[in-house]
């Protein structure tokens, strides 16, 4: 099993105010899979320097879909890494662009590499 941690930090201008927004997925696949069979999220939001609000969630997906929710993709979602298992080169795609960290932790919780990705499609030599 791979395990793949993404954290996104976002600062934005906004009508309320000055709002920054932290968003750490990890993503849990099965060897071989495209799709990741889990995705746990957890967003945190801070308005003009007030209080952290913080939610999470995790999904239970597959094979390009999402178990209990309707209508919903996937792969307009999910991070795709392959190929799974590696030993070299990772191709990564992320579903939304801009800048991200990406962790590689093994089957056993050890770390394996960090990346920082600029775009929503990268290679990651490992």
């Amino acid at each position: 099993m791979l395990r793949v941690k993404v954290r996104r930090d976002f600062t934005e201008q906004t009508i309320l105010g000055i709002v920054r927004r932290i968003r750490n997925t990890r993503y849990f696949y099965a060897d071989a899979s495209v799709y990741p069979i889990l995705r746990m999220q957890e967003d945190s939001v801070q308005i003009s320097g007030g209080g952290w609000g913080v939610t999470r969630r995790a999904e239970w997906q597959g094979n390009g879909f999402i178990v209990g929710v309707d209508e919903y993709d996937a792969a307009q979602e999910a991070f795709v890494a392959y190929p799974n298992p590696t030993n070299g080169m990772v191709a990564i795609s992320l579903a939304e662009p801009g800048t991200a960290t990406v962790d590689f932790i093994d089957a056993a919780g050890r770390f394996i590499h960090r990346s920082r990705v600029g775009s929503d499609k990268a290679l990651v030599l490992m």
